[in-house]
């Protein structure tokens, strides 16, 4: 990978992680604990592996 390609990856991954952030944050605000309990149920970017729980 070249110096221009590692910048660009290091700078997209940057860009996607603020914006994960920031979108969480207005998502919270939106829809509150709806949104909270949803969030503690769900991955925010690496799936889990795990068998599926009865709602």
């Amino acid at each position: 990978m070249s110096l221009g390609h590692a910048l660009f990856s290091a700078a997209l991954s940057l860009y996607t992680l603020i914006g994960l952030r920031l979108e969480d944050r207005d998502l919270h605000r939106s829809f509150g604990a709806a949104y909270a309990r949803y969030a503690a149920r769900v991955p925010a970017l690496i799936p889990r592996f795990r068998p599926r729980e009865e709602d």
